[in-house]
């Protein structure tokens, strides 16, 4: 899982696609739900592998 502010979500994208090589579900986060991977500023989206997805690719 990762969490990224608006301003990160594209390289939030490139990095999980990377690293889980699938595409993520992108949830809008309520405000104080977390901090950005990388600014450590507030997150505003959550990054997740949608359990169907894993499923499928097993």
């Amino acid at each position: 899982m990762i969490k990224s502010c608006a301003e990160h979500i594209e390289l939030a994208i490139d990095d999980f696609i990377e690293e889980f090589e699938i595409s993520p579900n992108v949830e809008a986060l309520q405000s104080g739900a977390g901090i950005c991977r990388y600014c450590t500023g507030p997150a505003s989206y959550q990054l997740r592998i949608e359990e169907e997805a894993v499923e499928r690719s097993e």
